[in-house]
C-alpha cells in the first residue's frame, strides 16, 4: 500500500481537533503543522529506532526524529504523523520540522 506524501485536509483537521489542548503551543498555525522546536522540549513518551514519540492521543501519534539527512532520513528534524485506522498505525505525513 502506498501512502500519500501529504495528509489530507480532513485528516489534518481531525488531528488538530484531537490535539487542540496542545495545538496552541505546538502547532505552527500558518502551516497547520507541528514544528521540531516546539516538539523537542515535550516529554518523550516512547523511544523508537530513530524517532521519539512526543504526542499520543490514542488515535494520533507525532514522532520527532533524532537523525538527520546525513543518517539517511528524508529530512532534518523529520516529523512523522500517524493515525490509527482499522486497528493499524498509518503514516499520513512526513516533513522537515525546521530548526530546533
Amino acid at each position: 500500500m502506498r501512502i500519500g506524501k501529504y495528509m489530507s485536509e480532513e485528516v489534518r483537521q481531525k488531528c488538530v481537533e484531537e490535539l487542540s489542548p496542545v495545538a496552541g503551543c505546538v502547532l505552527n498555525m500558518r502551516k497547520g503543522k507541528f514544528t521540531a522546536s516546539a516538539l523537542d522540549p515535550l516529554e518523550t513518551l516512547s523511544v523508537g529506532q530513530s524517532c521519539d514519540l512526543k504526542i499520543d492521543t490514542g488515535e494520533s501519534r507525532i514522532w520527532l526524529s533524532r537523525c538527520s539527512t546525513l543518517d539517511g532520513m528524508e529530512y532534518d528534524n523529520m516529523i512523522t504523523v500517524e493515525v490509527l485506522r482499522a486497528g493499524r498505525w498509518v503514516t499520513v505525513d512526513k516533513y522537515a520540522g525546521g530548526a530546533i
